[in-house]
């Protein structure tokens, strides 16, 4: 620890603490929505939560327990200002170092129970045998990763209080600069897996091409995730936790190491929501789809083809004139034998998903006509 004096030139009215307390709020607030809204999707489709619902409740849970260390535990013991700033500076460094221990157990949690719930939602909707193998893959990862994490995080200091309490003698061999790097690497290799897993499965699908890149779009919704956690590397790799300032020096690391919690969690809802979002767009869809049925009308009237057919139906169309070497000769009074002619359609609405206002027409082609006559015989 380097001297504990403060450097000239501090500008004591810095503070970022708004700042954290809002990122926070807000973070948590629209994560909690967002479960909120899958579980609600699940009713409204007539399923029971499984466990890929369950992970991410539970990663939820966590990260309200997370959102409390922020602003409960790190904001009021001086994160977001210099440390100078408060009373005392020794209690400031040990309130500090155990909420970054907590915090780095939880931020874990919620991220590797955060993946288990992707792994689990593919599971559970990719009925595919080829893609076991893979999700069970990315789960042995996971698993592997989170353990490293919560073991090193641990018994990073011999004995383990001494990495917050300074005044015992310990053996702290861990380099925490090295650790946020070693362990962000394998995150975010992971984040970008579970992204690009169900693209070629989704590729495969009996959809419109329009639809297939719609749920691809929806699916590598992660790459927000992957670009927060490059960010949080950044500032990891500038982050001096040497200094005694660390209260200031870690602003921006803890800014984005909780963008990276709750942009996951929501990231993780928003596959699942599609009933929801029908249900709010359905008079949007049953407007559109009304205004399409319109246009194909008045296509269908001012169509010369489509108008010949309509005044086609029902109608009556004379025969040709006796021809004297039939073998079959129309009785008198039936001199203009008729025959109706009706031209069938049929237009039928079909709804595949891609869109509300797809139409197929039928057979314009088949005409059925029927001809009613007596037949009198000559004897020869």
């Amino acid at each position: 620890m380097t001297s504990l004096a403060m450097p000239a030139g501090t500008d004591m009215s810095e503070n970022m603490q708004p700042t954290i307390i809002a990122v926070n709020t807000i973070g948590l607030v629209l994560a909690i929505a967002a479960v909120g809204l899958r579980v609600a999707a699940r009713k409204i489709a007539g399923a029971p939560l499984w466990w890929d619902d369950w992970l991410v409740v539970l990663a939820l849970v966590v990260g309200v327990v997370y959102y409390f260390m922020n602003v409960a535990w790190f904001v009021p013991h001086g994160l977001g200002k210099h440390i100078w700033a408060q009373a005392d500076l020794a209690e400031a460094i040990w309130a500090f170092r155990i909420g970054l221990f907590i915090q780095e157990l939880n931020y874990t949690t919620i991220i590797a129970i955060v993946k288990y719930s992707i792994l689990a939602f593919y599971w559970r909707i990719f009925s595919v045998p080829s893609i076991r193998l893979p999700i069970q893959i990315l789960v042995g990862i996971v698993t592997c990763w989170a353990i490293a994490l919560w073991l090193v995080t641990i018994f990073q200091c011999t004995p383990v209080q001494g990495f917050w309490d300074l005044t015992i003698e310990s053996n702290c061999t861990v380099n925490v600069t090295s650790f946020f790097f070693g362990n962000s690497i394998p995150n975010i290799f992971t984040d970008v897996a579970l992204m690009v897993l169900p693209v070629p499965y989704i590729w495969r699908l009996q959809l419109v091409r329009a639809q297939k890149i719609a749920l691809i779009s929806i699916f590598t919704l992660g790459t927000f995730i992957v670009v927060i956690s490059a960010t949080r590397l950044a500032y990891v790799l500038h982050l001096d936790l040497v200094s005694v300032d660390i209260t200031w020096h870690f602003n921006n690391t803890e800014i984005w190491t909780t963008l990276e919690a709750y942009v996951a969690i929501i990231c993780a809802c928003l596959p699942s929501l599609k009933p929801i979002a029908s249900l709010v767009f359905k008079s949007a869809f049953a407007s559109r789809k009304a205004t399409s049925n319109s246009n194909l009308n008045g296509s269908t009237q001012r169509s010369g083809t489509w108008a010949n057919i309509k005044n086609s139906l029902n109608a009556e169309k004379k025969m040709p004139g006796d021809d004297e070497n039939r073998l079959f000769k129309r009785l008198p009074g039936n001199e203009d034998a008729t025959v109706r002619v009706r031209a069938m359609a049929s237009v039928s609405e079909r709804s595949n998903g891609a869109s509300d206002s797809d139409v197929e027409l039928g057979d314009m082609s088949r005409v059925q006509i029927r001809r009613d006559f007596d037949v009198q015989w000559d004897k020869a």
